[in-house]
């Protein structure tokens, strides 16, 4: 049953999101739970509930969390800080969970440094995995809205997505 709320939760539903945070204040939340709650909370504003729920998290470092503690960080007006946030915690995981680490920074320094997003995700995208992949699709995404000296070869980027095994 437990399963069945995460994923209600996962796409917003906000019964099921209750009951997490219900969960949460009881003590009872496992930590799958309380991340999503975090995340879920965080996408419609409920800052008071994601903080509450990373503060349980603590004792449970993960990539997921950190993200979702950057996104805060950003949320409140200080992007830097997240960014600060995640080269500090990158020497705490695993290459790949770090490189999903490195992928929401990408995202988050889009929009005020295409360049530094598109330095960031370029050697990533070149390996042949599912955070490579993604990499590769957020480069594509960025061409949509980068012209100039920042764009990067289209058709470069077509073939790569195309060859990529994970695709």
């Amino acid at each position: 049953f437990r399963r069945v709320r995460l994923f209600n939760a996962s796409i917003g539903d906000q019964a099921a999101l209750g009951i997490l945070e219900v969960l949460m204040l009881e003590g009872q939340a496992q930590p799958d739970e309380l991340i999503l709650l975090a995340e879920q909370s965080l996408v419609f504003r409920k800052t008071a509930i994601t903080k509450e729920a990373l503060k349980k998290l603590e004792p449970h470092p993960s990539a997921r969390r950190t993200i979702v503690e950057m996104r805060l960080t950003a949320s409140e007006g200080n992007p830097q800080a997240a960014v600060d946030l995640a080269r500090s915690s990158l020497k705490n995981f695993p290459a790949a969970e770090g490189e999903k680490i490195m992928l929401a920074t990408a995202d988050l320094v889009l929009r005020t440094n295409p360049e530094v997003s598109q330095q960031i995700l370029s050697p990533i995208s070149k390996k042949n995995t599912a955070n490579g992949l993604d990499a590769l699709r957020m480069l594509a995404n960025q061409q949509l809205t980068v012209t100039g000296k920042n764009a990067i070869d289209s058709a470069a980027l077509a073939k790569a997505l195309k060859s990529h095994p994970l695709h």
